[in-house]
């Protein structure tokens, strides 16, 4: 009983890891140079900065 218990889980945290490997939830700059590579260097900065621009990751403390 307890060795089915074990299988399962693994089986069940391997078909999680699997789906978000196939399916990761990334931004599309992020997509499209280090996943499909469909932009150089130059393009992914300007993208990110523009992104940044935006919507700030980190908020300033003034």
């Amino acid at each position: 009983m307890f060795r089915t218990l074990l299988i399962v889980t693994l089986l069940s945290f391997d078909a999680f890891a699997l789906w978000r490997g196939l399916h990761p939830h990334v931004s599309d700059t992020y997509r499209d140079y280090y996943i499909t590579h469909t932009i150089d260097l130059p393009t992914f900065l300007a993208r990110e900065k523009a992104d940044l621009a935006k919507n700030p990751a980190v908020p300033t403390s003034h």
